[in-house]
């Protein structure tokens, strides 16, 4: 199965670098999501718009911020976020809100992924 990166707004203004990232739960190694990581920097946080995997994260978007619940690993029950919204304050998309998980310290472990490999 493969992948075709989402080009969208924030894409470009990240500088339209993307990549494809297994996320892994840090306590049990096992893959919790495959997401689109935009731009340089450290992934503090995981928008619902850029998961692709699995099913049950990826239908999380149309959700409202009160929907939804803690981000648990599915094998280890280990945290991994907490559901927010990201508001940004200034620039271009000043006042533009994203449905995000903020990431707990430590809870996730991410690696680069072949665009065209299977899930």
């Amino acid at each position: 199965m493969s992948f075709q990166l989402k080009n969208d707004q924030y894409r470009e203004h990240r500088g339209g670098h993307s990549r494809l990232l297994d996320l892994h739960c840090e306590q049990c190694e096992s893959r919790v999501a495959i997401y689109q990581k935009d731009g340089p920097g450290e992934l503090k946080y995981v928008y619902l718009d850029r998961i692709f995997f699995p099913d049950n994260l990826t239908r999380l978007e149309d959700k409202s911020l009160e929907e939804l619940s803690a981000w648990d690993c599915s094998d280890c029950n280990s945290p991994l976020g907490v559901p927010f919204i990201f508001k940004k304050d200034s620039g271009k998309y000043a006042g533009e809100e994203r449905l995000a998980f903020r990431l707990f310290a430590h809870a996730i472990v991410k690696k680069p992924r072949n665009i065209s490999s299977a899930p």
